[in-house]
């Protein structure tokens, strides 16, 4: 018989608040996505990563995130949280308490997914991964053969990986389920763009379900990494692309490029420019600064971020030191609902671009769609093969109808603009206060932090 929900009314809460946001009402109430920085602890030297690339990231001492001081200050909000993200500037499974986090974790039903470079995919870790209820797996991986991905993911093993992800699949046919999915992060070197095909005919035979193609970020002027930059050129890439999509679509996996193709290069003259757009060293992001474009992601309303020093931010792709409270004196939802986070999800609406979100507009990385109906989709399919009951049928076709984010935000702006407002009298309104109480404690023209290494995960 299959267990009892303890946290569905909960859950469901979290789905309405959002609609009633979307529909112009109050701010979400949760987080739908608590992302988690496990520690700094890697066992390989990746080409592309920041740790091994930038001084400030090297100097770091090694260092794991204690699940006990996180338990207190997320205790109030799990109930509500529908996904959970174990990540790091490192390897999460080398953690000392890995099994423990997933164990907490799941006792709050919540989608559990973590990154991995996948060398610690062995039968027990699979075993003990598909028996704790895990919704999915993110590998690392790029390269379609062994010179290729050893190369980029130094101290990786090519075989060792494959023969990893075969035996996820093998332990879920053992326990009979069809969690955790398996999911490929790939990053778009030049020369693994060049064989994507032949690397969606690679993660087929190996059972994956899902790739996502993400933007190779220099973080560093060394022409080993800047001149394997790939970018969306309509004449070559693009024709790949459409390629690889029908091959995916013939293996049954879904190849997400959406985030590689948001910046389509029309003409020759324009792919050096585009590809400095991805080199974080050169311009000091002054062409983020210079972009007036509105703003379109919804991740401050959606997301929340704890760093392995217990710093929050509510995106995981700021920089990296700034912080928006630590957990040590404050919880999650005290953070969520003060006048800092508050003012931040006012001021992202607005235009000139906030000083924190230049990185992600200038390497067209930011998320222009706020997924609810995909997390809708995932979390009923987990939660009705766990539970044995569908999990809110009757939000089914509101969810579905939901507009983009970019209807979304120009729905609130609309509002904001027409709702009768003090200002005439001179007193601010609660738009005014809440921006006014960031920017007083959150100067947004600020000297730059490295950019957060999730950019290449």
């Amino acid at each position: 018989m299959p267990p009892v929900s303890r946290f569905q009314k909960q859950k469901i809460n979290t789905f309405d608040s959002f609609l009633e946001f979307a529909n112009g009402g109050k701010e979400p109430g949760w987080p739908q996505e608590i992302i988690l920085e496990m520690g700094n602890v890697c066992n390989l030297k990746c080409e592309m990563c920041p740790k091994v690339l930038m001084p400030h990231f090297q100097h770091q001492q090694p260092q794991f995130t204690d699940l006990g001081l996180l338990k207190p200050p997320f205790a109030s909000v799990l109930p509500y949280a529908l996904t959970v993200q174990l990540v790091g500037c490192g390897e999460p499974t080398l953690h000392p308490q890995f099994f423990s986090y997933l164990d907490y974790l799941s006792d709050f039903e919540v989608l559990i997914d973590f990154y991995t470079n996948g060398m610690q995919l062995d039968r027990q870790f699979c075993d003990s991964v598909v028996s704790r209820r895990v919704f999915s797996v993110t590998v690392s991986f790029s390269g379609s053969t062994p010179a290729q991905y050893e190369n980029i993911y130094r101290g990786g093993k090519f075989d060792q990986v494959l023969k990893g992800m075969k035996l996820l699949g093998q332990a879920k046919q053992r326990y009979r389920s069809p969690f955790p999915l398996l999911i490929v992060n790939s990053i778009s070197f030049q020369r693994h763009v060049d064989t994507l095909c032949d690397f969606i005919d690679l993660m087929a035979d190996q059972g994956v379900q899902r790739i996502q193609l993400s933007n190779l970020v220099a973080f560093t002027d060394n022409p080993t990494i800047h001149d394997q930059i790939a970018v969306c050129r309509t004449w070559k890439e693009s024709k790949i692309l459409q390629k690889a999509k029908e091959r995916a679509a013939r293996a049954g996996i879904c190849l997400d490029t959406s985030r590689f193709e948001n910046a389509p290069v029309q003409s020759k003259t324009l792919v050096k420019s585009a590809r400095e757009q991805f080199n974080l060293t050169r311009s000091n992001q002054t062409h983020a600064r210079a972009t007036k474009a509105q703003m379109d992601c919804l991740e401050p309303y959606i997301q929340f971020a704890c760093s392995k020093d217990m710093e929050t931010k509510p995106c995981c792709f700021m920089y990296h030191e700034v912080s928006f409270g630590n957990l040590n004196f404050q919880s999650v939802q005290e953070l969520w609902q003060n006048p800092r986070w508050k003012g931040f999800r006012k001021r992202i609406l607005t235009t000139p671009v906030p000083s924190f979100c230049e990185t992600c507009v200038r390497i067209k990385n930011r998320i222009t769609n706020h997924h609810v109906h995909e997390k809708y989709k995932d979390y009923s399919e987990w939660f009705e093969f766990n539970f044995g009951k569908p999990f809110y049928p009757a939000a089914k076709e509101r969810i579905e109808t939901l507009p983009d984010s970019e209807k979304i935000v120009e729905k609130r702006i609309a509002l904001t603009m027409s709702t009768p407002s003090k200002r005439s009298s001179g007193e601010p309104n609660g738009f005014q206060k809440a921006l006014s109480s960031f920017q007083e404690t959150h100067p947004l023209e600020r000297t730059p932090f490295p950019a957060q290494p999730a950019l290449n995960n």
